[in-house]
């Protein structure tokens, strides 16, 4: 897993910047593996990370409760594109903090990867947020590298703002 901690910035004078936010991505590889969603669970209430962006979750539509396992509902939120049916793998979603304002723009699939984006937003902090997945070459997804560059170069250049990558 990648934790970064990202230091906010506030949106007009009078607010005043909150400490750090805490981001974290993984590529889970099956949230619904065997003791993995109890390892995943821990990890959020000791870490207490406020935006969690995840791939290859592995989950499809009919696991919802495999999903509500590994996150205190209590406290976060969970937005999810599931992969879609015929294929094994994939997935991505995001776990915040209820606290803050979630609005999801756009979850889709492109030829060579897929991809969730949302604005994230507080009193004093907006930020928008993309996971991708990208799936690896195989004769079921026989996208080259060249193909991903060609995708993702048209899809940043219809982004507009500032652009910071967290691996």
């Amino acid at each position: 897993m990648n934790i970064s901690a990202v230091e906010r910035t506030p949106l007009s004078s009078k607010h005043e910047a909150n400490s750090s936010l805490l981001l974290c991505s993984a590529n889970l590889q099956s949230v619904k593996s065997q003791g993995k969603s109890s390892v995943l669970l821990d990890y959020i209430l000791k870490t207490d990370i406020d935006v969690f962006a995840m791939t290859e979750t592995w989950l499809r539509d009919n696991d919802t409760a495999a999903s509500l396992e590994f996150f205190p509902s209590e406290t976060y939120k969970l937005f999810q594109l599931n992969r879609l049916s015929g294929r094994n793998g994939g997935g991505t979603a995001l776990l915040i903090k209820k606290s803050s304002d979630v609005r999801k723009i756009e979850s889709r699939k492109i030829n060579s990867f897929e991809y969730s984006e949302f604005t994230i937003s507080t009193d004093s902090f907006k930020a928008r947020i993309l996971i991708i997945y990208c799936p690896p070459y195989s004769t079921v997804h026989p996208m080259t590298p060249a193909t991903l560059f060609e995708e993702f170069s048209s899809y940043l250049e219809s982004i507009n703002g500032q652009l910071n990558l967290y691996c």
